[in-house]
């Protein structure tokens, strides 16, 4: 029993949809962080916000940062040019856990670093995905256009492949 939890192989046939979920996942929050900076705070009061930060040229980044997050969020979630939102995303990362998170501790709850520290994580992991963009080569940069495909090959049994009866002798369909 112990020998089927510890050395069960089920990822392997979920490796490429699990890069496109991160993806996706981080898309959906820069769309909402960037909806919010442009459509209901408002690039001004941004500008504002990152005056009182010492940025120089507040309104300029204003509408950087508002408008990246926003564009490159959805970039993200079709999966265009993904390598270079990732360097976006991490540089807003990295700006907003120095200048806004550190100085507020650890928890989320007041503001700290926990969430931008995750964000920060995955920045450079989507980003290293990107690295190879061609699927026949084995990357895990796949768009939005491609989950049907990963899902069928992840989901159809294939030629050779052992029967369900023999997958559950051995756990979870691995082939050791």
């Amino acid at each position: 029993m112990w020998n089927k939890l510890t050395h069960c192989a089920c990822g392997k046939e979920w490796q490429d949809i699990a890069p496109l979920v991160l993806r996706v996942a981080l898309g959906i929050i820069f769309v909402w962080h960037g909806y919010d900076k442009v459509m209901v705070k408002g690039v001004p009061a941004i500008g504002g916000f990152l005056g009182s930060l010492g940025f120089p040229m507040p309104e300029l980044f204003a509408y950087i940062l508002g408008y990246g997050e926003l564009i490159g969020g959805l970039m993200l979630i079709v999966g265009l040019l993904t390598h270079w939102v990732a360097k976006f995303d991490l540089i807003v990362a990295v700006v907003a856990f120095f200048t806004v998170h550190l100085s507020k501790g650890f928890a989320i709850s007041g503001g700290g670093y926990e969430f931008i520290v995750l964000i920060g994580a995955a920045a450079p992991g989507h980003g290293a995905q990107a690295e190879a963009p061609d699927p026949q080569a084995g990357s895990s940069e796949r768009s939005l256009l491609h989950a049907d495909e990963l899902l069928r090959e992840a989901s159809l049994p294939r030629l050779n492949a052992p029967s369900k009866r023999q997958r559950d002798r051995r756990g979870c369909g691995s082939n050791h």
